[in-house]
């Protein structure tokens, strides 16, 4: 079974969800996530990925 994600991102934007930061639920692909949050939100910072099912961080990515 594939590992299933929740995703929050910081968008850089304080305009956009709250103050900037933006829940992604079930998310399964982490590298296609990252496309879209780079199409998405071009000044995104960083993201932190959940374990769907434990609710455990897994870690956080911060964008050079």
């Amino acid at each position: 079974m594939k590992q299933v994600f929740n995703i929050i991102i910081f968008t850089g934007n304080i305009q956009v969800g709250n103050k900037g930061f933006v829940t992604y639920h079930k998310v399964n692909s982490i590298d296609k996530f990252k496309k879209f949050a780079s199409e998405k939100y071009s000044d995104w910072k960083f993201l932190t990925v959940y374990d769907n099912t434990t609710k455990e961080k897994l870690y956080t990515l911060k964008r050079i």
